[in-house]
Formats: C-alpha cells, sequence, structure tokens
C-alpha cells in the first residue's frame, strides 16, 4: 500500500494520509531530510524532486520539459521556461437560456439570469491556457546542483524526466507525501515570506481566485504564533 494505488487512492488521498488532503507544507529542513535519508530507485530521482520543491509546477508540467527548456544565467542561476500551463479541467452547467457556460455543477439557478438549471448535466470544460515567464532557479538554493547534473546529462530534445505518472507520483510519495503538496509548499512559503499574490500568479499561472486558498492558510499559521507572545 505504499505506491500509489490502492483501494480508495485518490490525487490526495494515499497510504500516507488516508483521510485525504495535507494543508500542512514541507518545511527545507523536512525537504533537506528527504532527500539526505529518502529511498531514491535512482539518482535523478532526486533531481525531479528538486524541481518540484522549488518551481512548484505541476507533476506532468515537469515531466514534459527537455533540457531545451531549460538555460543558465550570467550569474550562474538556472533559468527554467515551463512552456504553456495545464489547462485546468472543471465541471460547470449551461444555461439553455442565455448560453453561460460557466455555472457552478452545484448551482440551481443560472447565475446570469435567473433560469432553472437543477436538471442541467454539468460537462467538463477545460479554461484557458497559461503561459508564465521563464522562473529562476538559484545555484545557491540547496541541492540544485543535482537539478543542474541532470540538464547537462539530458540530450539535446530528450526529456529530463521521461517517467511515467504514475513512477513520478511514486518518486515523491515514497520519500514525502503526494507531488501536490510540494506545489502547496512552496506557495504557502512565497506568502509567508511576503510576496504579493500578483507575483505568484506570474509564477504559477494561478489565478488570484486560487491563491486566495492558501493566503487562508498562511493567514491561520500566523494568527496562531501571534498568540505565542500571549502571557
Amino acid at each position: 500500500m505504499s505506491g500509489k494505488f490502492w483501494k480508495g487512492h485518490s490525487k490526495y488521498r494515499s497510504s500516507k494520509n488516508p483521510d485525504g488532503k495535507v494543508e500542512i507544507p514541507i518545511s527545507d529542513v523536512d525537504f533537506q531530510k528527504g532527500i539526505k535519508e529518502g529511498t531514491f530507485v535512482k539518482p535523478r530521482h532526486k533531481a525531479f524532486a528538486v524541481l518540484l520543491f522549488y518551481s512548484a509546477i505541476r507533476n506532468g508540467e515537469a515531466l514534459r520539459v527537455t533540457r531545451e527548456n531549460f538555460s543558465t544565467s550570467p550569474e550562474g542561476d538556472i533559468i527554467f521556461d515551463v512552456g504553456e500551463r495545464f489547462k485546468k479541467t472543471r465541471y460547470r452547467k449551461t444555461c439553455p437560456k442565455c448560453l453561460d457556460p460557466w455555472n457552478s455543477p452545484k448551482a440551481s439557478f443560472c447565475k446570469c439570469c435567473g433560469t432553472d438549471i437543477s436538471a442541467v448535466e454539468a460537462i467538463k470544460v477545460k479554461t484557458k491556457t497559461t503561459r508564465t515567464a521563464p522562473l529562476t532557479l538559484p545555484i545557491s538554493a540547496a541541492h540544485m546542483d543535482i537539478l543542474q547534473d541532470a540538464i547537462r546529462s539530458t540530450g539535446k530534445g530528450e526529456k529530463v524526466f521521461p517517467y511515467h505518472p504514475n513512477t513520478a507520483y511514486n518518486i515523491i510519495h515514497r520519500v514525502w507525501n503526494y507531488p501536490h503538496l510540494f506545489r502547496l509548499s512552496r506557495i504557502t512559503w512565497f506568502l509567508s515570506h511576503k510576496q504579493t499574490p500578483i507575483q505568484i500568479k506570474n509564477w504559477t499561472g494561478l489565478s488570484l481566485a486560487a491563491i486566495d486558498y492558501y493566503t487562508g492558510l498562511v493567514d491561520t499559521v500566523e494568527m496562531g504564533k501571534s498568540m505565542g507572545n500571549l502571557r
């Protein structure tokens, strides 16, 4: 039950967190401990973890990158062009009267014209793709040299991480938890270090509405810590 597939598994629910989504970020200390002491079947698997942890990209976005997605700045930092971000799939109801296609799948009435849409079936729709500016990954960050070595040892036009999605999931799950937790960890780290929602949007491609969720997590932690000074 240590791998990806077991009864009741989902994107967030696994043998390590059977109750579902985890909202406690992975700290820098926990990440470095995992890199040093965790079980990795191949050395390059560590580089995959480094890329996810620092860049906050999605698992699937990391699997498609080639050597050409990376370059080096004059200062020696890694410049990472993620490319088009994955489309987000959502369920929505289309109003038969005004044809508004963006009603919630649980909506009883159209938010545009008020028509009863309780009997309308929700369908999958994909939002517009986005493209972010290249990300700067500082070579001075812990274990960034592992990623640099993996990029340099990849042939022209080849994928840096030519893994099946199941393998990619298990690389992270074997040592920490599910891959998407790295994304949460980096975004909350940005917020706790006073990066603005607009800056995080430009880094991740997330909408401002989605970033509000992560802001709430950080605010809750900071509110709790603020009581430490009470006597």
